[in-house]
């Protein structure tokens, strides 16, 4: 790896921009598509090619490729804008590709960039548990390879692969049910429980969390329904209508993995005819501004905040470690913190809220 101290003095420029907050828009970024492959941003000391050239464009830079598993949902298309902003900063060349939540399209694009002459390959998987061919193209290729985002069942971190970048999604869901335990006010929670996918590790942490939570701290509940939302916000406001008919409006927790799923079940509250954050206790993920200002409103119970810049400022912080010889860990995970009516306006105040 070559031009280590210019990238050092990158990422500590990196780090900086991260400990002020750097805004980003809600619209996805020019180069991150669900078909194009090439890189927009090309560093200045580097010389454009095309994506189907495998020779690299200029030895002396790293490439990095990012293999996405979808990119729509707003706190992945912020998340994926820092990757590319800050490798590029870092002075990394970097190319993500969508890969629309298909477990066959991510196994192309994983061939597609390794094919581009990549140094590094960041994943996170569309299927946690399908990734055996991923890791066998990226060990044939001798590319490291980064996991974000979910754990990989049967992949150990630092043998396996270079290190895991997780959000400890277990925590997220076991936080959010110790909030739901400490503020209900009834004697029996009956829960409405939105997964995000019913296959992915990153959704099924985020469940289980919740659920030890609850059966440590308030055994008094039960799980009316589960049901897997898909991360969408129609499809969430659907089922939870649908919940509330088929028992009378017996609800009255909903704990959803997303943001785009929580806004969904409040929307379904509110059609059924109840007031959600009033006859529903509603907790969720990922804090957007949406969310945060459904907090301040009351219709949102509370919310476990997410920052999307985390993950991609310390992944590249820990893999220039890497690469000039350093000793680096096998995780690299974030600080998590809860919103309610408590702190809301002061979270939306802070500048902290990145989508």
């Amino acid at each position: 790896m070559k031009r280590i101290g210019t990238i050092l003095i990158a990422v500590a420029m990196l780090i900086s921009l991260v400990a002020c907050g750097p805004t980003t828009s809600n619209t996805t970024p020019p180069n991150v598509t669900s078909t194009d492959t090439t890189s927009n941003t090309t560093p200045s000391n580097a010389t454009s090619t095309d994506t189907t050239d495998t020779t690299p464009a200029d030895s002396d830079v790293t490439k990095v490729g990012i293999s996405y598993c979808e990119i729509s949902v707003p706190f992945n298309v912020a998340q994926a804008e820092f990757l590319k902003e800050y490798g590029t900063e870092a002075g990394f060349d970097v190319t993500i590709i969508n890969a629309d939540n298909n477990v066959e399209k991510q196994v192309g694009d994983v061939e597609d960039l390794l094919n581009m002459g990549i140094q590094l390959l960041i994943i996170y998987p569309v299927n946690s548990r399908a990734c055996d061919t991923l890791f066998e193209l990226a060990n044939k290729a001798g590319v490291d390879v980064v996991i974000m985002n979910t754990d990989v069942p049967g992949y150990t971190p630092g043998e396996d692969y270079l290190f895991l970048a997780n959000g400890n999604n277990y925590d997220q869901g076991y936080i959010a049910g110790e909030w739901a335990a400490d503020n209900f006010k009834g004697e029996k929670m009956k829960i409405l429980h939105l997964t995000g996918s019913m296959s992915q590790q990153w959704s099924l942490d985020r469940g289980s969390g919740f659920e030890d939570a609850l059966a440590k701290n308030f055994p008094e509940h039960e799980f009316v329904s589960t049901q897997c939302a898909e991360c969408s916000r129609v499809t969430a406001q659907q089922m939870t209508v649908n919940v509330l008919q088929s028992t009378n409006g017996e609800v009255n927790v909903i704990y959803t993995h997303n943001d785009e799923m929580t806004l969904g079940a409040m929307a379904g509250v509110k059609e059924f005819g109840l007031n959600p954050g009033e006859d529903v206790m509603i907790i969720g993920i990922d804090l957007s501004y949406e969310m945060c200002e459904a907090i301040i409103d009351g219709d949102l119970s509370a919310c476990v905040v997410i920052d999307p810049s985390t993950l991609p400022a310390a992944i590249y912080k820990e893999y220039v470690k890497y690469i000039n010889g350093e000793e680096i860990g096998s995780y690299v995970g974030m600080e998590l913190r809860m919103v309610d009516a408590t702190n809301a306006q002061e979270e939306y105040d802070s500048g902290r809220i990145l989508f």
